[in-house]
């Protein structure tokens, strides 16, 4: 099978002007718009990121700042969508390559089909884990539970909220 994947980004500058200046630390080297970013791994692609605007950041402080928001869609390997994740507003720092995410953060697992919100969450990429230690709510088919944090493995499939509390369904 052969696949193809486009992916939409600007040219990058490195960190300098059009006068061939050092860009100020406070302003971003390059700018993205309508960004379709594919992260793959052993030639499988596993996340697609979403994201109507990119400010780059170069230098000590070197950063991606999504601040109109990003969708990260995370697949199975057979191409099935495993779980999505958006928020209003995400942040990469480097070199770590970590996101923050916040505001109105949302996940949803399609294989539980719980949905999970919070303000704001932890994105590790090389530990593959994602947490926070704000205040969640998770919605299941059980019910709606509440949490004071959140801990899961990247794929999502290994959830655990933090002193859960709230009404589920059980069946005796």
């Amino acid at each position: 099978m052969l696949s193809c994947f486009v992916v939409l980004l600007c040219s990058c500058d490195n960190g300098l002007t059009p006068s061939g200046e050092k860009a100020p630390a406070d302003k971003p080297t390059n700018i993205i718009k309508q960004a379709h970013i594919y992260r793959s791994s052993n030639a499988e692609v596993n996340i697609e990121i979403f994201a109507p605007l990119i400010h780059n950041f170069e230098g000590d402080s070197a950063k991606m700042e999504f601040p109109q928001g990003a969708k990260a869609i995370f697949f199975n390997k057979d191409m099935s969508v495993k779980s999505v994740i958006t928020a209003d507003y995400a942040l990469q720092q480097k070199p770590s390559n970590d996101f923050l995410l916040r505001q109105n953060v949302r996940i949803v697992n399609y294989k539980s089909e719980d949905t999970i919100y919070c303000e704001d969450l932890i994105w590790q990429k090389q530990s593959q884990r994602i947490y926070t230690q704000k205040p969640v709510r998770r919605q299941s088919k059980t019910g709606t539970d509440y949490g004071e944090g959140l801990e899961a493995n990247e794929a999502m499939d290994s959830v655990t909220i933090v002193r859960p509390h709230g009404n589920q369904i059980v069946e005796e």
